[in-house]
């Protein structure tokens, strides 16, 4: 099986594991086989695999996602966006999404970045306590159409 259509397989195993938590609601629809080898094409995607099997991902972007809003932010000559991360529901809590982090921070510094960034639902369901754990500083709070929004800043 290609890493590509794998991913599309993680992504729809955290889909229907935050569904059937906490209900509809505004978290990442599940992506095609086409919109991953899109965002594979377009962004610095890391994967975490235990023998052959994908157990997290990560994808980093130097372009601003819509939901970020720089008026929370320093500015940076360049920032890294953290777009999208998933860990599979099973391996959760096994300190897959905290080495992705760690990973990520080394290849932005590479890049050479100053800062990461990211948002964050503002729920139950958010991941930014683990975002703060993982040594991101939280910038403001936003609502962005309709749905509240942490913003997160790792700088480099």
């Amino acid at each position: 099986m290609s890493d590509a259509l794998e991913l599309v397989f993680l992504k729809r195993a955290v889909f229907d594991d935050f569904h059937d938590r906490f209900g509809a609601g505004h978290w990442p629809a599940t992506d095609n086989l086409s919109s991953v080898e899109k965002s594979i094409d377009s962004s610095t995607i890391l994967i975490a695999k235990e023998q052959d099997a994908i157990l997290g991902m990560l994808r980093l972007s130097n372009k601003k996602p819509w939901a970020i809003d720089l008026a929370y932010f320093e500015p940076f000559p360049v920032a890294m966006y953290l777009t999208d991360m998933a860990v599979l529901p099973s391996r959760q809590h096994a300190g897959i999404g905290m080495r992705l982090l760690e990973f990520a921070t080394a290849v932005s510094r590479e890049k050479g970045a100053g800062a990461i960034r990211l948002d964050a639902y503002n729920s139950i369901n958010g991941a930014g306590d683990f975002y703060l754990r993982c040594g991101f500083e939280e910038r403001g709070q936003s609502t962005y159409r309709g749905t509240a929004l942490r913003y997160f800043e790792k700088r480099l």
